[in-house]
């Protein structure tokens, strides 16, 4: 009798384990992004396949259209080119690669 409840309670604490784990796994931090070059606060950022275009601390400091091109590894490159106001910190997302990106390029022209 007692080789089976030893037997159930390490059933017990290893399933509780798991669940321990998996917990700690749903909640681990999401991957970092990679930056590319800075304009005026606005950048575009990359993951594996997505990328996006941001605007960091006080927001884009000029107004105008702000161009950003990915370069993906298997099928060329997509680019966005959002308009934004002086202050904005929206986030515009690219089109995802399919392979991977490498780089994002964003560059600035006036209104």
């Amino acid at each position: 009798m007692s080789r089976i409840f030893n037997r159930s309670l390490a059933a017990k604490v290893s399933l509780a384990a798991i669940l321990a784990t998996g917990a700690g796994l749903s909640v681990a931090p999401i991957a970092s992004a990679t930056d590319g070059n800075t304009v005026n606060n606005c950048l575009g950022q990359y993951f594996s396949t997505s990328w996006q275009q941001v605007c960091h601390g006080s927001g884009a400091t000029a107004a105008g259209k702000y161009w950003s091109e990915a370069e993906c590894d298997w099928e060329g490159n997509w680019a966005i080119a959002p308009i934004r106001k002086v202050g904005s910190k929206s986030v515009e997302a690219g089109h995802d690669c399919t392979i991977s990106v490498s780089d994002v390029m964003t560059r600035y022209q006036g209104s």
